[in-house]
Order: C-alpha cells, then structure tokens, then sequence
C-alpha cells in the first residue's frame, strides 16, 4: 500500500496512517484489504482525504461506521464515546463450532 500524502506510517501496524494537522489534531486512517477507516475532528481535512483517496481507489462512502474487520462500532458523539465490540463475531463463532453453550471466562 502506497502511503497517502501527508501521512506517516505507524511502524507497528503497517495499517495505520497518521497525520497531525495544523492546530495539532490529529487524522486516522485505516486502510486493510479493501476496508477503509477514517477519523478525524475537521471535517475539510477529512474531505480532502476523501478526495485525494477517490483519485487512486474507486470508493464507495458507507456513512458513518458500524463495522469494520468484524468489530461493532458504536458512537455517541454528543458524550464524546466510542465503544468497540466483538461479540456478535464471537458469538458467530461459538455457534459454526456448535459451542453456544460453553462456559466462557475472562482471564
């Protein structure tokens, strides 16, 4: 993967992108096979990026994000919240293995 313009790669995820914009906050950019992930507080920073991925990819916006690499995400913007889950994979797993009810335990 070609690294996006303006953007460093984080040397332990070879996934992720950043990149710090003038008042100092900072982009997130997630790009894994051909599932993409985006976050950022401008708005005109994040339109830019957008603009500048659709010149090189073919794109298709799915709104804000729910799911990506089998983890639910849940936002509340307003409290300023972000929850990750993967329990509905897991879940999915338990049942294709037929283990639905196997005790499961936190270690």
């Amino acid at each position: 993967m070609e690294q996006p313009k303006g953007f460093s790669k984080n040397d332990e995820d070879h996934f992720l992108f950043t990149k710090t914009t003038q008042d100092g906050s900072p982009i997130i950019l997630i790009i894994y096979e051909d599932d993409m992930l985006f976050s950022g507080r401008h708005t005109r920073e994040l339109a830019k990026l957008v603009w500048q991925l659709r010149l090189k990819f073919a794109m298709k916006d799915l709104g804000p994000a729910k799911l990506i690499l089998e983890m639910k995400i849940s936002q509340f913007r307003n409290e300023r919240l972000l929850f990750l889950s993967k329990a509905d994979y897991i879940e999915h797993v338990l049942e294709r293995f037929n283990m639905q009810s196997a005790p499961l335990t936190l270690s």
